[in-house]
């Protein structure tokens, strides 16, 4: 039996981020439909079949993918500035301080113009609570940000 693979390994190594489509293969299948599955989708089902470590972390990553979209669902109402704030604080649990983004993916992310991400994410440079360079977003006062919410 070869090694254990964990979530991040499989979703790093092939192209089906969040691995929703290849987790729902018996839905499919019960309402009769055909599909071909690609290499990826086989390999996390023997995972998920082999090992229950997988199985577990498959299914805590789905999770957190809910609560993320749950959590942008609640905040599409709220100032662009909350989203923001929310947005960057959940992002920097995942990759420290320095955030890999752009401004265009933050609009993306929040639902707002890319001027308007820009202008907020400027407003937050001034008053110190970010510094920003190309791709990437530092976050300098997380509490000033938390203060948002």
């Amino acid at each position: 039996m070869s090694d254990p693979i964990s979530i991040e390994d499989f979703l790093k190594t092939t192209k089906l981020f969040g691995a929703l489509s290849a987790a729902g293969r018996r839905a499919l299948a019960a309402h009769g439909r055909v599909r071909d599955f690609d290499r990826g989708e086989v390999i996390f089902h023997e995972a998920m079949s082999r090992s229950p470590g997988f199985l577990q972390e498959a299914l805590c990553h789905f999770c957190d993918r809910l609560r993320e979209s749950e959590m942008r669902a609640c905040l599409i109402q709220e100032p662009v500035e909350k989203r923001i704030a929310q947005t960057l604080l959940s992002l920097q649990k995942r990759f420290g301080p320095t955030v890999p983004i752009t401004r265009q993916e933050i609009a993306d992310l929040v639902g707002t113009a890319v001027e308007t991400a820009i202008r907020t994410i400027s407003q937050f440079q001034k008053s110190g609570w970010v510094r920003t360079g190309r791709g990437r977003i530092e976050v300098l006062d997380a509490e000033a940000l938390s203060r948002l919410l």
